[in-house]
């Protein structure tokens, strides 16, 4: 009903957005003062890209969570494109989510043009959307996080990709709203 006013549920004086329960379902959100749960996101597949290694992480299928899935040794473009393509169609993900080496200042650099020029092609093959997030100092949470639980991310540099995959992950769909570019 137009002109409807819900009181919050928090109490009077209690804003919206706040109050208890508010963030208990992880994405409620407000409207307007009406409190829902928006549409979830469609399944994504996180890639954290390296000359090297790739580390991938997987949402869950409402795009909701994020999981490290795994690392992929990287020896060129072509196969790396192929290999992750094979994953995105095996896992059902509807959306790509690429690491963007941004600088801290947030400019595009080499590495960052880099990853756009492999993100076209991933889009190109696998025929999905890639949307770009900022993955600046993601590594360096990753290994802190390691740290944290008791691994060292010296001996084992193939996790530090897949737990950095899945931050840049789980902060694009913890957005919600699209705010990255995306390709294709």
């Amino acid at each position: 009903m137009p002109g409807l006013a819900l009181p919050s549920p928090g109490g009077p004086g209690v804003r919206p957005g706040e109050g208890p329960g508010v963030r208990a379902a992880g994405h409620r959100r407000v409207h307007r003062g009406i409190y829902y749960n928006p549409p979830p996101m469609a399944r994504a597949l996180g890639i954290d890209f390296g000359e090297a290694r790739i580390g991938l992480a997987i949402s869950d299928p409402d795009g909701r969570i994020a999981v490290p899935l795994t690392t992929l040794e990287r020896r060129n473009d072509r196969s790396a494109v192929r290999a992750i393509a094979e994953i995105a169609r095996e896992e059902s993900v509807e959306l790509l989510v690429l690491g963007e080496p941004l600088s801290l200042g947030g400019e595009r650099g080499p590495n960052a043009e880099r990853v756009r020029r492999f993100g076209a092609r991933l889009s190109e093959v696998s025929g999905l959307r890639v949307r770009f997030v900022n993955e600046s100092l993601t590594t360096v949470e990753a290994q802190e996080r390691m740290r944290a639980a008791g691994i060292d991310p010296r001996k084992d540099p193939a996790r530090i990709d897949a737990v950095a995959a899945q931050i840049l992950l789980q902060e694009a769909l913890d957005t919600e709203v699209p705010q990255g570019e995306t390709v294709g």
